[in-house]
């Protein structure tokens, strides 16, 4: 369980064996001197998932466990998380929006929030559809580095603009920061893209 302290050290999910529990693991490249394994969130996750998301005082709404991915390290110790939820737009043309990544504060620092933006970013679906998310203008030099690009408010999508709207208030109260939008478009898309573009005759 999470501490119950304002100040999270340590986060840990304790290690289920159930029938729902995933079958497989992913265990990424180092992260300085550790392994992380990602695994998919199961219902005994949640509680503990929605608790750290109101101490870091995050957007409560829209958590269900199958949408989370946990990462760990080799001794069980949950790091971090995150998820990735499908969204249509105006045209009903699908997205994704990446949210709730959180990184325990004794991994911060540790490139834990980088590498499962990156485990979510390779997933086959984010692979074919664009990503969306919405975070603190502070924040977009850590997401350029995953390859997000910041977009125009005329350009935000229909089904982000109250989570927009709500977010830049609270972002202004409660961090005194504004509130943005990037996009990280999937590379299939830009690689057909510039393979038309290649073939364009001037």
């Amino acid at each position: 369980m999470f501490s119950s302290s304002c100040q999270v050290t340590s986060m840990r999910v304790l290690p289920t064996r159930s029938a729902k529990a995933p079958a497989t693991v992913r265990v990424s490249a180092s992260v300085k001197q550790k392994q992380l394994i990602f695994r998919q969130a199961t219902a005994e996750d949640l509680v503990d998932i929605k608790r750290m998301v109101l101490k870091e005082r995050m957007n409560p709404l829209g958590l269900p466990a199958d949408r989370f991915i946990i990462a760990e390290d080799a001794e069980g110790k949950v790091m971090g998380f995150g998820q990735l939820q499908q969204q249509p737009n105006a045209e009903h043309v699908q997205f994704l929006e990446l949210r709730t990544l959180i990184v325990t504060d004794a991994a911060r620092g540790q490139g834990v929030g980088s590498a499962v933006v990156k485990h979510l970013l390779e997933t086959p679906a984010a692979m074919t559809t664009d990503v969306y998310l919405s975070t603190l203008g502070s924040s977009i030099p850590f997401y350029k580095k995953a390859g997000f690009t910041l977009v125009p408010i005329r350009q935000i999508p229909r089904a982000m603009w109250f989570e927009a709207l709500a977010g830049s208030v609270v972002a202004s109260l409660v961090a005194q920061d504004r509130l943005v939008v990037l996009m990280r478009a999937a590379p299939e898309n830009t690689v057909d893209n510039s393979a038309a573009s290649s073939q364009t005759v001037l």
